[in-house]
Parts: structure tokens; C-alpha cells; sequence
């Protein structure tokens, strides 16, 4: 089950960072004289960590599917289906509610999901959810990569203290990658400086997609796509129960 992957992904992902986890270096570049500070990844992240979080991402996507084929059938529909209407706007969720025969009991729980793209001529919409769907649709075992949770409240860089020869020439959430070494750059700095002040950067295994508008968090993501299908399937249970 789509839960038990999640968790199983929890544990690997935990045992990644903890055995051992990614190193934090200052290393210096003997050419040009530059020091950085890094996250180092020294071992590949195991192929058990995708390979559970597509399980868990296409079996919240079947809990919609298997949701509106069970509809279907305590309903008494003719031919009952197996297909949520995922749909890129209102319109087009209404053009396939009928397209794929859901009976009309279900239309309200389908429509109160507002699961369909954002847009600037009508409101509501999910892109976080349709930009999952997207992903398992593909059908494939998913990309991912483990990076620095910038917008995590705990994290901070030291500061850069030193004399005038002393210039810091990066400091961003915005990490430069170097392939050579499998790091992320989070400072550099060039001259005689030390870093001084508390220093906290929380990392976690991100899903690596063209498909995402913006970067998400594996287990975070895949928490929210079993809350919407658990939501789905609780809504209509009780749209069930009321038809009868």
C-alpha cells in the first residue's frame, strides 16, 4: 500500500542522512586561491528511495481511480470506471464528468476537490496536486536528488569575517553544483576570512522533475497527495451514503 511505502520511504531517507550523512567541508582551490563551503555527497542515494516513492505516488493516484470505480459500482452505474476526471480547467472538468459517464452523485465531492490546473480566468485549482499527477502519469520510476531545505525556518549561514583583502563573492539560497566533486556551494569567498556564527542547513530528497513548477520535498509531497486521496475517498463515502 501506497502508506506503507511512504513510511518505508521515511526510513530510508533518514538512514541516508544519518549513515553517514552528506559532509559539511571548507575547501579551498589551490589555482585561484578561493575558499567554499559545501555539502559534500559522498555516496549515491540508494535506488530504494525512488523506487518507494513511486510506489507510494502511483498508488495515491489509483486511490482516486479506485474511488470513483467503486462510486460507480455502489451507485449502480451501467458501466462503472476507473478514471478520475483530472482535468486543466473548470470547463474541461465538466466537459469530461460526462465524457466518462461518473455518476451524478459524485459530480459535487469531484467538483469541491477543485483538482485541476490554476488560472487567471477562473478560480480555484490544485497545481501542487495536478503537478504530482503529472509525475506518476509518466509511469516511470521518478528522479530525485537531495538538496539543502532553504526554506526551512532553522536554516542560516555563518558570517564572513576577515581584513580587506577579504571579499565574499557567493551567499545565496541558491547553491551553485559542482559535478567534479557532487557538492553544493552554498558560499565562497576569497582572501584571509573565517566563517564565525551558528551555521544550519537541513537537507532532504527532492523530487527531480521538468514537470514541477517549483522544488518539492519528496515525503512532504507524497503526505499531502495521501491526505487529498484519503479527503477524495472519505467525501464520497458519505455522497454514497446520502444517493442511497
Amino acid at each position: 500500500m501506497g502508506v506503507q511505502s511512504l513510511s518505508e520511504l521515511n526510513t530510508e531517507i533518514r538512514k541516508y542522512f544519518e549513515d553517514p550523512g552528506p559532509q559539511i567541508e571548507v575547501r579551498s582551490n589551490s589555482v585561484s586561491g578561493h575558499k567554499f563551503l559545501s555539502v559534500v555527497f559522498d555516496r549515491p542515494i540508494p535506488l530504494s528511495i525512488p523506487h518507494r516513492a513511486t510506489d507510494a505516488l502511483q498508488r495515491f493516484k489509483d486511490t482516486f481511480d479506485q474511488t470513483i470505480y467503486g462510486a460507480g459500482l455502489a451507485l449502480g452505474a451501467v458501466e462503472p470506471r476507473g478514471n478520475f476526471p483530472w482535468a486543466r480547467n473548470p470547463k474541461n472538468l465538466d466537459k469530461r464528468l460526462t465524457d466518462l459517464k461518473i455518476p451524478d452523485a459524485m459530480h459535487s465531492v469531484i467538483w469541491e476537490q477543485e483538482l485541476y490546473w490554476t488560472g487567471e480566468d477562473w478560480s480555484g485549482g490544485n497545481d501542487f496536486i495536478r503537478d504530482l499527477v503529472e509525475m506518476a502519469n509518466e509511469r516511470h520510476t521518478v528522479n530525485v536528488r537531495a538538496a539543502v531545505k532553504f526554506d526551512d525556518r532553522d536554516f542560516c549561514l555563518p558570517a564572513l569575517v576577515g581584513n580587506g583583502d577579504c571579499e565574499l563573492l557567493h551567499s545565496s539560497s541558491e547553491p551553485i553544483h559542482d559535478p567534479d566533486s557532487n557538492s553544493l556551494i552554498l558560499m565562497a569567498w576569497k582572501g584571509d576570512g573565517e566563517l564565525v556564527g551558528d551555521f544550519h542547513a537541513p537537507m532532504g530528497i527532492y523530487f527531480d522533475s521538468p514537470k514541477l513548477r517549483s522544488p518539492i520535498e519528496v515525503c512532504a509531497a507524497l503526505r499531502s497527495f495521501r491526505d487529498a486521496a484519503a479527503r477524495f475517498l472519505g467525501d464520497a463515502e458519505v455522497a454514497i451514503r446520502h444517493a442511497g
